[in-house]
């Protein structure tokens, strides 16, 4: 299970999730959205906290992080533009 239907299933926020294992709100938000890719050590604090319900798979194996990042840099590139 994704951590986004983890949190929503066990009716635990992002900020009491970040609390209990040791990832911080904003990163623990940017997993959710498939903005970043959690670091080892990261995931291995997700997956203790949930007890394995989010698997490293679905932690480290999306397809959306490099189109999320690629949006963002074209968002970054015209908003550089507005200000030239």
């Amino acid at each position: 299970m994704d951590l986004e239907t983890y949190l929503w299933k066990n009716r635990i926020t992002q900020k009491d999730f970040a609390k209990k294992s040791g990832v911080k709100r904003t990163t623990i938000g940017a997993y959710i959205s498939k903005y970043r890719r959690p670091s080892g050590t990261a995931a291995c604090k997700i997956y203790e906290a949930t007890d394995g319900e989010v698997s490293y798979e679905e932690l480290f194996f999306t397809a959306d992080v490099k189109k999320k990042a690629a949006e963002k840099k074209e968002a970054d590139i015209a908003n550089i533009k507005l200000c030239i």
